[in-house]
């Protein structure tokens, strides 16, 4: 099989092609989130990059894969976190918690500033490239596109201020 966009060569079981994002005639389409859960319930969406999981230093950072992209979909009376393959954006994960039940820790780890996010179940860790410090080539690796910036802490300065905002 062949890819219809770039024509490089797939595995027959091939969903998308790695080469440029192509779904191949294997993809289907994710089936739609619940209402109560999806993006149109949300009255604010935030994006930001991180880990599943609480990180305490510089090398549990860089070296624990995979990074997502996260999108923090604010609502009512609760807060979604969606993980997104940071290659393709396909949804890998979502959670969803109330705004009570989340507790946030801000860390300095190296040159990023961390955001830990824990509820009951899952702990996740929005990271950003500190202002303090210039940018280094793991950034630059990382970078997205402007919605998902590491460049600058303003994604997860944002994301903080309305964790504790809705909580309060």
């Amino acid at each position: 099989m062949f890819c219809t966009k770039c024509g490089k060569e797939l595995f027959d079981e091939a969903v998308i092609c790695p080469q440029c994002g192509t779904p191949t005639e294997n993809y289907v389409q994710p089936a739609p989130v619940a209402a109560s859960q999806g993006e149109n319930c949300c009255d604010l969406k935030l994006k930001a990059v991180g880990l599943k999981k609480e990180v305490n230093n510089y090398k549990e950072l860089v070296s624990t894969k995979p990074f997502y992209l996260i999108d923090v979909l604010f609502g009512n009376d609760t807060v979604t976190f969606n993980l997104r393959d940071k290659e393709y954006e396909r949804l890998v994960e979502s959670f969803t918690t109330g705004h009570k039940d989340i507790h946030t820790e801000r860390k300095n780890i190296s040159s990023f500033t961390v955001l830990i996010i824990k509820s009951q179940g899952f702990a996740l860790s929005l990271y950003a490239q500190n202002s303090k410090f210039p940018l280094n080539k793991l950034a630059y690796a990382l970078a997205r596109k402007d919605d998902y910036d590491i460049r600058s802490d303003l994604s997860i300065n944002k994301i903080e201020n309305e964790l504790i905002r809705r909580k309060a």
